[in-house]
């Protein structure tokens, strides 16, 4: 396995799957897949792979999403108090 692949593994039936983990409310959550978003096994490494790439690209891009919703914006004082 390549460092690109890291997470994949060969199940014992000769398909293969991956496992990532992220952090939610300061809990470590674990996933693992063996199927793709259809229900298909994942036959071969390179769409195991590719599979897990995507998904934590969309994780990473959920992620940030939620960071800037929650920024806060500047305190803005009103008129009469300080």
């Amino acid at each position: 396995m390549t460092k690109a692949s890291s997470g994949v593994y060969q199940l014992h039936n000769g398909m293969w799957g991956f496992r990532y983990a992220f952090w939610v409310d300061g809990k470590q959550k674990d996933i693992k897949r063996t199927k793709d978003e259809n229900g298909n096994p994942f036959k071969t490494e390179r769409a195991a792979t590719f599979t897990n790439t995507f998904l934590l690209i969309t994780l990473e891009n959920t992620v940030q999403k939620e960071a800037q919703r929650i920024r806060r914006s500047p305190i803005r004082y009103r008129r009469g108090f300080p």
